[in-house]
């Protein structure tokens, strides 16, 4: 019995740390990098994820940020690129939140945004920008409903 509850343990603990590698297009592509590849691995109790760009020909550079698990396990929500006066890359992950003792059900966004550096590193933008594409929606307390309005990448990236 022991040796069957280690053998499901391992398989819980491997499906863990490669949920979550498949890579996802970005376009237009950010500094070169075309795809963006999540790895998961446990973190705090629960499984997190990082996010590594790939370029066409295969080089990787790997996203500073992490989406720890926070209250439940995080998922990837969207990634995209914005070209404007400076090209950004945005990297959102969604926390479900259900929390029935306070009356609160929804969705909390949390977005990190990245331009280039010198060197060809990535740099993480201001937190100013990332708190307009960050955010919850869903119900409140008092039963009031927040909204997100730039949890879409259209229109977050017309912001």
């Amino acid at each position: 019995m022991s040796r069957f509850f280690i053998y499901i343990l391992g398989l819980v603990v491997c499906s863990m740390v490669h949920a979550a590698d498949k890579p996802f297009k970005i376009y237009p592509p950010f500094m070169g990098y075309d795809q963006l590849e999540l790895s998961s691995y446990p973190d705090l109790g629960g499984v997190a994820i990082k996010g590594t760009l790939i370029s066409p020909d295969g080089l990787r550079l790997y996203l500073p940020d992490t989406c720890s698990p926070d209250g439940g396990d995080p998922s990837l929500q969207d990634v995209y690129s914005v070209v404007g006066d400076k090209e950004l890359l945005v990297f959102t992950c969604l926390w479900e939140v259900v929390h029935s003792g306070l009356g609160m059900k929804g969705k909390y966004y949390m977005s990190y945004v990245y331009a280039e550096g010198r060197a060809g590193e990535v740099l993480k933008v201001g937190k100013g920008l990332s708190d307009v594409v960050s955010g919850y929606e869903g119900t409140f307390e008092e039963g009031e409903r927040g909204y997100l309005w730039y949890s879409d990448s259209r229109l977050a990236s017309k912001k």
